[in-house]
């Protein structure tokens, strides 16, 4: 017997969110940055609603601007 999908009603919906650089103003971006100097990428992540990855890429991005 093979793992069957779900039904479709019981799927999980994903919400196409817009990207973090549309979802943050230019000053929030700079916190996100400051942030991660003084907590740790998990802290700040659970403090902005975002995951650890976003937090990583953000900072990449903007770390230098």
């Amino acid at each position: 017997m093979q793992n069957e999908p779900p039904p479709v009603q019981e799927r999980k919906q994903w919400v196409k969110r817009p990207p973090l650089t549309e979802q943050f103003t230019p000053e929030q971006l700079r916190q996100i940055v400051r942030d991660t100097k003084r907590m740790k990428q998990a802290d700040v992540a659970k403090k902005y609603g975002i995951s650890e990855v976003s937090v990583w890429r953000l900072v990449k991005k903007h770390k230098s601007k």
